[in-house]
């Protein structure tokens, strides 16, 4: 069995994608997060891509927070069942990384409050407007994919709990019932639950 060490800071945001993977599948790994007795400016030169979160396997180091998520999926048999399920998760998810990500992260990169009300108002109404696109998507019973519980669950779950939450206006799921549930779905799983009693409690 690899040994993996996950680095990252001492927060949820992109880090945690992997983190529920390594949960659902019950594989030990080292959490390593950087801070005040760890210093990214230390790893960074050394990172791949320099940028954070990278994945150690073995000893050696893998970067990019997608391919990361991706390569352990397919690892812990949460990727799809087939491959095209394989390809509609990936359908799912470029949607949300992509589509939706995109512009809830343009609003972190500027810093006049004006633009930013704007910009906060566009990410919004982009990520209501997706919404409605991924509740097609809901293949499964309260999954995206007709096989069970996968990635692309996870990446949604992420997105709307770590990565948008406590950011912007919370979106209303009434109008997407099946989405609400892939979310209620994800967040009674036993190993999710488990995971978020026991991390560590951060400010993002």
């Amino acid at each position: 069995m690899p040994h993996y060490k996950l680095y990252y800071a001492n927060g949820r945001g992109f880090g945690e994608l992997s983190r529920y993977l390594f949960a659902l599948a019950q594989q030990d790994y080292e959490d390593i997060r950087f801070g005040d007795d760890l210093k990214w400016e230390d790893f960074k030169p050394s990172a791949p891509y320099g940028r954070m979160p990278f994945l150690e396997i073995d000893g050696e180091r893998f970067g990019q927070n997608a391919s990361i998520a991706r390569y352990l999926a397919n690892a812990f048999n949460l990727g799809g069942a087939t491959d095209l399920e394989k390809l509609k998760a990936d359908g799912v998810i470029d949607c949300i990384q992509k589509d939706i990500l995109s512009k809830v992260s343009a609003v972190f990169r500027v810093s006049d409050e004006e633009k930013k009300a704007i910009l906060k108002k566009e990410a919004y109404d982009n990520t209501v407007e997706f919404y409605g696109k991924l509740e097609e998507q809901v293949s499964g019973e309260n999954t995206f994919l007709k096989s069970g519980l996968s990635w692309a669950d996870i990446v949604f779950y992420n997105f709307h709990t770590d990565l948008y939450a406590d950011r912007f206006d919370a979106i209303d799921l009434s109008p997407t019932p099946k989405l609400k549930k892939v979310i209620d779905n994800v967040a009674q799983n036993e190993h999710i639950k488990n995971w978020i009693s026991k991390r560590p409690v951060t400010q993002f």
